[in-house]
């Protein structure tokens, strides 16, 4: 939980996505630590499951394609994945709240002032996937890569985006020497 809230409030950060393909893109670290001693990665066992409320966002489905695609992005990064004292654990967590979007417009239809307004309102969702990986030992987060979107209710393509969105949180983690003792697959 003090993870969780120091990684809301800290960054007040950011994502998923679904319908549009514009997000924003986070990362945060401390530029002190050296990132090349880490070899091994697990996952925490504070890993959150679904939650309940958003089965077309947040699902077994969308939760295994998250697994995968940051296990291979860690491995593209020269870790490999370790059971027994891993160096690092990561965690992810997704939230998705809903948004109301008001717009008000004249209705000025012919050259005169009316002082009518049309009020349209829209029912958004904001999506937020955060990604935090932690020092085990230490118990000290080393780096937190998030992503932000607004997005529609039917999630179409949904796999393919969250992919491409957890691609670009990693393009911002730490440039590392590569690593020749892990395996990628």
């Amino acid at each position: 939980m003090k993870v969780y809230n120091l990684l809301v409030t800290t960054l007040s950060i950011l994502l998923l996505l679904s319908c549009s393909d514009q997000y924003v893109v986070n990362s945060k670290y401390d530029s002190k630590d050296n990132f090349d001693k880490y070899k091994t990665y697990d996952w925490s066992e504070f890993q959150e499951g679904v939650k309940p409320g958003n089965p077309l966002h947040d699902n077994d489905y969308i939760r295994e394609i998250i697994n995968e695609t940051i296990e291979e992005e860690m491995q593209d990064k020269g870790f490999k994945k370790s059971e027994n004292n891993p160096d690092l654990f990561i965690e992810y967590f997704i939230n998705l709240e809903d948004k109301e979007s008001v717009i008000t417009a004249p209705l000025d239809f012919g050259g005169g002032s009316n002082n009518n307004y049309e009020v349209i309102k829209e029912e958004l969702k904001k999506a937020m996937l955060i990604i935090h990986i932690e020092d085990r030992l230490k118990q000290k987060t080393l780096w937190i890569g998030s992503a932000e979107s607004l997005i529609e209710s039917s999630p179409k393509n949904l796999d393919k985006k969250v992919i491409k969105v957890i691609e670009e949180i990693f393009e911002k983690f730490p440039e590392l020497e590569k690593n020749p003792d892990a395996i990628i697959h």
